[in-house]
């Protein structure tokens, strides 16, 4: 909800990129990482599931949820409603990836991304890691 908040607020405000990338991690990266915490939680309750694994996938999912925004704010950017099977060109006065670095800026940000989150799949378990990689690639 404070993300959420925060991204209203700012309308029409030039952000700089820590402030857009703690706006994000506050709107969709905490949500996206308290999802995966919980699934962890109640893992824990019936198997023998490390206990630093929690703080390890909501780390992942807050950086998830970065990697969710930058894509969406290039999918806004270039693809029409038709292409992206939902409404484009609408972020307006709202800060964006794409706006702040520019559409190139934004892609390689987005890459950067991607690696790290890769890197950080490869030091999970074997099952969840390949869970975790086909919502990863359903993303990309």
């Amino acid at each position: 909800m404070l993300g959420q908040a925060l991204d209203c607020h700012f309308e029409g405000q030039e952000l700089e990129q820590a402030q857009l990338e703690k706006l994000h991690t506050l709107k969709t990266g905490k949500l996206i990482a308290a999802s995966l915490k919980m699934g962890a939680l109640i893992a824990q309750e019936f198997s023998k599931t490390p206990k630093d694994l929690t703080q390890t996938l909501f780390n992942f999912g807050l950086l998830m949820g970065l990697f969710f925004q930058v894509r969406d704010d290039i999918i806004d950017a270039t693809q029409s409603p038709e292409q992206s099977g939902k409404s484009t060109h609408a972020d307006g006065l709202k800060n964006t990836y794409v706006r702040l670095l520019g559409l190139e800026g934004a892609r390689g940000y987005l890459s950067t991304l991607q690696a790290q989150l890769l890197e950080r799949l490869a030091q999970l378990p074997p099952a969840l890691k390949g869970y975790l990689t086909h919502l990863l690639e359903s993303l990309a």
